[in-house]
């Protein structure tokens, strides 16, 4: 169980020489399904239901509930609030987005509506939205993300790798002695490799043994943007009103950005601080990715107040091109040092298995649920030449890290006059880390919901309101054993208001 919590803390810190990992893969395999509002209202429980533009991302067999052409497209405004904790120091940020959650249109036609009635739909649903803002800071702490850069520096000693080298390069922030003893800018010895006859292995020196080391403050702010969409090109048969087919093809879409700002400051001296020295590291992350999948579903109803579901997803393959830039800025001497790529590769999200139920009451109401399951630990990264394997090890550590994510969606919605309803819904996501009481990051994720809806019959306008609760941890500085006190990650609470308005026209 250490092994995993040592996986997931170096993949989850993002302070690190940038590569593919499986903080990625979670990114790339949300489905939160910020659709319609009436879907939202109903915690996105659609997959017996259909009549609704953003289920055919769920069940393509639900087009086979329409009984008309019809458009629809949906606004929101997303407010995500991050809270947190890094010993015992508290901050808060957030950030306010206004994505275009929807838009589609379905064409109804028919021969005999009693036994054969076909749907042909165009659809694109946001899947994610990745927008937020987050900030870390600590006082008088004792390590520095410096022990880790020289850490990486000395493995590779003068062989200059990107971390290490840049700081290197950066006016010396890390430097080497003769004695193969790494430095950094506050002249702090590091580690000791006096003896050639010992190998290689870094022996440690203590920091107590220097009485005018001080403590160390850190200060980091996170900003992503972006979002992840699906477009769907799906097509529904209605058999005799009681069994539904659909297929469907989804092209995913990636649109993400982040950057990063990490900031130290030491106190060297004695204890009145009276010298300090400070330096920047900075990164900033796009990522632009497509993929496809494909859809198969079917709804079946035994009788005319019950509805019953199955839907499989294929694997999602994308491309997805990486741009990456780092910068070091050594405050005390003034000097600059930057690194930049860009890096292309494939990723393969898990399919998925979708099962549904859905109680119709007469006119009255609906009570609907549904059950979804993806192994995460199935994600795969490859390279786009084949010949070639350097993701090896990343996948075999998704294996041994992740798991199969279970999500439960509940949905209800009453009539209270002709034209007016009312809506409901909860989802739970369960996380996708395989032991949380080793690795203490949670990522599971709890939805609420509820919506009000008016249907003029040519038109229907509707509106949700969803929060949504996700717990996780983040690694300031990385977990190594190489560290003079082992370090702790941030604890995150993420809250995610959304408010949507849908506008629907029959034909």
């Amino acid at each position: 169980m250490k092994s995993i919590n040592v996986i997931v803390a170096a993949l989850m810190c993002s302070a690190s020489a940038y590569s593919q990992s499986y903080a990625d893969a979670l990114r790339f395999n949300r489905n939160d399904i910020e659709g319609t509002a009436r879907s939202q209202a109903m915690g996105g429980a659609f997959g017996a239901l259909g009549a609704d533009l953003t289920s055919i991302s769920i069940n393509p067999a639900g087009l086979g509930s329409y009984r008309s052409t019809e458009f629809s497209f949906s606004l929101g405004v997303n407010t995500n609030m991050t809270k947190t904790d890094y010993y015992g120091y508290l901050n808060e940020d957030d950030k306010i987005s206004v994505p275009l959650n929807h838009m589609g249109l379905n064409i109804h036609w028919t021969m005999d509506e009693s036994t054969f009635a076909h749907n042909f739909a165009i659809s694109y649903s946001q899947l994610a939205n990745y927008n937020s803002n987050a900030i870390y800071n600590d006082q008088n702490e004792f390590n520095s993300l410096l022990d880790n850069m020289t850490d990486d520096y000395m493995i590779d000693f003068y062989g200059l790798n990107y971390y290490g080298g840049m700081a290197y390069d950066a006016g010396y922030i890390i430097d080497d002695k003769t004695n193969r003893t790494a430095y950094n800018i506050w002249e702090i010895p590091y580690v000791s490799q006096a003896s050639v006859s010992k190998g290689d292995t870094v022996v440690r020196i203590e920091r107590d043994e220097f009485g005018d080391f001080g403590p160390i403050d850190h200060y980091r702010h996170v900003k992503e943007r972006g979002t992840k969409g699906e477009l769907v090109f799906a097509y529904g048969v209605n058999l005799a009103n009681n069994l539904q087919i659909g297929a469907a093809l989804g092209c995913d879409i990636i649109d993400y950005r982040e950057k990063m700002l990490h900031n130290e400051q030491y106190y060297g001296g004695d204890e009145n601080y009276q010298y300090s020295k400070d330096f920047d590291y900075g990164t900033e992350l796009k990522q632009d990715g497509s993929g496809v999948n494909f859809k198969i579903g079917v709804i079946y109803k035994p009788i005319n107040e019950l509805r019953i579901g199955f839907a499989l997803h294929t694997p999602t393959a994308y491309t997805i091109k990486d741009r990456y830039y780092a910068y070091m800025t050594n405050e005390y001497n003034n000097h600059y040092q930057n690194y930049d790529s860009e890096y292309e590769y494939h990723f393969r999200s898990p399919g998925r298995f979708v099962a549904s139920v859905a109680g119709v009451i007469g006119n009255f109401g609906i009570v609907s649920f549904d059950y979804d399951r993806s192994n995460w630990g199935r994600s795969k990264f490859r390279e786009t030449d084949y010949d070639i394997d350097d993701f090896s090890d990343v996948n075999e550590d998704m294996k041994l890290a992740m798991k199969s994510v279970e999500t439960f969606r509940f949905g209800v919605e009453g009539r209270v006059t002709d034209f007016c309803s009312v809506r409901a819904g909860y989802r739970r996501s369960s996380s996708p880390l395989k032991d949380k009481a080793w690795i203490n990051c949670d990522h599971a994720t709890t939805s609420y919901s509820c919506g009000i809806g008016l249907n003029f019959n040519f038109f229907y306008l509707d509106a949700s309101f969803v929060q949504t609760r996700t717990d996780k941890d983040y690694w300031v500085l990385p977990d190594s054993d190489n560290y003079y006190v082992p370090n702790e990650p941030a604890r995150c609470d993420i809250k995610a208001n959304n408010v949507t308005i849908t506008a629907g026209f029959k034909f």
